[in-house]
């Protein structure tokens, strides 16, 4: 035995010295000491490591100005800057930073005095004390990711003030995005966004992470011009995750600090998941090909789940883009725990809308959520590129008319009736002959103005049964009780394609004694102005008792 690990021993040698063993890439810190900004043309001389020498460090493996390289593999880039801070690297020239083009993990937790948020919603008490601003010029970004920085990440950052984005990834794959400020100053207050985005994902980007389940991940990304994030570039597949972040408000979770949107992507597809997201237009908006998944998210309602910071178009708009392909999209699901907040837009919380006469019809499966206070219809399904307007798609016969979510009908409520203890709702549905149906049922203290939704509180979510060869279903629900003058509404989708429809028109809940006729949507929403008006009235008279 002793014989045999000698010839083991004698042949890896052979090997090493012959150079056939490979050499393991060694990684290096690369410590960022100045807060100056040494253009290209000016390399060394101040004393310092500012991040364009450690950048160009990192990238060529070898030292450039005061900073060191080594050999390849992923480095850090960290941050001792004397002083209490925050610091910030002055970009007031014309030349941006150089792109990054290998492994490199930049942390600005490094610094001193500077620390992760712990908390794990609401607002962020991240302490950043290091950032990249542009100060003059025309530089328009501030970190790129380009081809070969593939498993880079930056983390406790404040970026803002560029022409274009604070941080762009551009054929890239696996980058991570967490735990900075993007777009506000280092209180994470005012505005210091960028003019598109504070994140821009780009061409061959994927597998691009923003934000992430952890409290020291969450993303502050509010103040930039256009879109908080925002992914472009039609003809790639592109797979962004978006998670934990507060999006276009500021760091109590509450108080606006818009652009026109919260996040605006084109292309691919992607998880959106437990954010807070305000906006001065539009919270979400998902254009063309990819299959998109919005869950759990707060969009238009502060973290308190009180603020209004909803803007003056949609809560969610989903539509074919130029590419003339159909996007689909999951906003909430079947698990009560993916359900979305979708509140205090001017227009629809939720639109689903065809704009390209050569595309396809996109299409949505919206369960679970609470929608509310919004100007326009709760859910609204519009083929505008066919000649439809705004309002209500009334049901036909069949189900067979043509637009986005295949302008599903939704359910007609023939009554409901409550004991005290329990709430009964009485249900009908004409769609498609042979189809399963998924419906759900909502309590609201009001009636939307339209006759028809909203849908604050889900009270049941079910799978329904087969429509029969004329297209009929019927059913009754029993519920735990819902107050009396409340309104019940309702939504179906259709399990063969994935497609929910518009909410249903209000029916008033009554006591089981009476009679439950059922009102027009005029009706019900002059009862729903009128209950309000008494209500108040009443209590101005007890206030003068």
């Amino acid at each position: 035995m002793r014989s045999h690990r000698l010839v083991r021993q004698s042949i890896l040698a052979f090997v090493a010295l012959c150079g056939f063993l490979p050499v393991l890439a060694t990684a290096a810190t690369i410590t960022v000491t100045g807060s100056a900004d040494d253009t290209l043309v000016n390399l060394n001389g101040n004393g310092t490591c500012d991040l364009r020498e450690a950048i160009e460090a990192a990238n060529t493996n070898v030292p450039v100005g005061e900073c060191t390289g080594d050999a390849a593999g992923a480095d850090t880039i960290a941050f001792n800057i004397p002083g209490a801070g925050p610091h910030f690297v002055e970009i007031n020239g014309n030349v941006n930073l150089p792109p990054i083009t290998t492994v490199v993990h930049i942390d600005g937790y490094t610094q001193p005095g500077s620390s992760a948020n712990t908390n794990a919603s609401g607002a962020i008490n991240a302490d950043l004390r290091v950032g990249i601003r542009r100060t003059a010029g025309t530089a328009s970004l501030g970190l790129s990711f380009a081809a070969g920085s593939d498993g880079s990440s930056v983390r406790g950052l404040v970026i803002g003030g560029f022409g274009s984005s604070g941080v762009q990834v551009f054929g890239s794959t696996d980058v991570t995005i967490a735990g900075n400020f993007l777009g506000t100053d280092a209180t994470g207050t005012l505005d210091q966004g960028s003019s598109d985005a504070g994140v821009l994902v780009m061409v061959g980007a994927d597998r691009v992470t923003i934000g992430g389940a952890a409290p020291a991940d969450r993303n502050l990304i509010a103040g930039n011009n256009h879109a908080q994030i925002m992914k472009g570039g039609n003809g790639f597949a592109s797979d962004i995750t978006i998670r934990n972040n507060l999006i276009g408000i500021q760091i109590d979770g509450n108080t606006p600090l818009f652009g026109d949107y919260g996040i605006r992507q084109w292309a691919g597809g992607g998880m959106i998941q437990d954010n807070v997201i305000g906006a001065a237009l539009t919270g979400i908006a998902i254009y063309g090909q990819g299959t998109n998944y919005v869950i759990a998210n707060r969009v238009g309602v502060g973290a308190d789940g009180a603020s209004a910071i909803g803007g003056s178009q949609f809560g969610v708009t989903i539509e074919d883009g130029g590419d003339n392909l159909a996007p689909l999209a999951y906003v909430g699901s079947d698990n009560p725990a993916h359900a979305n907040i979708i509140a205090n837009w001017g227009q629809s919380g939720i639109q689903v809308r065809h704009v390209e006469v050569a595309a396809a019809q996109p299409r949505a499966t919206i369960l679970q959520n609470s929608i509310y206070d919004n100007g326009g219809l709760g859910i609204e399904l519009v083929d505008e590129a066919n000649g439809d307007v705004v309002g209500v798609t009334v049901n036909d016969g069949g189900d067979a008319d043509v637009g986005p979510n295949g302008y599903q009908n939704f359910p007609v409520i023939t009554s409901a009736v409550t004991d005290g203890a329990s709430t009964t709702v009485h249900w009908t549905l004409n769609s498609t002959p042979n189809t399963a149906i998924w419906i759900e049922a909502f309590s609201n203290p009001t009636c939307h103005a339209s006759g028809y939704g909203e849908g604050r509180t889900v009270i049941a979510s079910v799978s329904a049964g087969m429509t029969n060869g004329a297209g009929n279903l019927s059913g009754v629900i029993n519920v735990p009780p819902v107050a009396l003058g409340h309104f019940i509404t309702m939504t179906a989708s259709n399990s063969a394609a994935f497609e929910t429809s518009e909410f249903s028109a209000c029916q008033m809940v009554m006591a089981q004694s009476v009679d439950a006729p059922v009102l027009s949507p005029v009706g019900l929403a002059l009862m729903s102005a009128l209950l309000a008006l008494t209500g108040g009235l009443s209590r101005r008279i007890k206030g003068l008792a």
